[in-house]
């Protein structure tokens, strides 16, 4: 949750200077684009980190087994 909550706020710092400069354009709702915007990447970019995390703990396991696997 903790990695949620960091780039969710990140993500509010970007979204918010899109929406700054662009969305006011396209869209009337200012605070509704920018929350949004800011929602929809802070979630991609949080299972992207989880993705990336158990890939790493994929790899940790196969070498272990790599090496179990010699040493007989």
């Amino acid at each position: 949750m903790k990695e949620f909550i960091t780039v969710f706020i990140t993500c509010l710092v970007f979204g918010g200077a899109f929406t700054f400069f662009l969305a006011g354009y396209i869209l009337d709702n200012f605070w509704g684009t920018f929350l949004i915007i800011a929602f929809l990447l802070s979630a991609f970019i949080t299972v992207l980190v989880k993705m990336s995390i158990k890939i790493e703990e994929l790899e940790k396991k196969v070498e272990s087994l790599m090496i179990i696997e010699k040493e007989k």
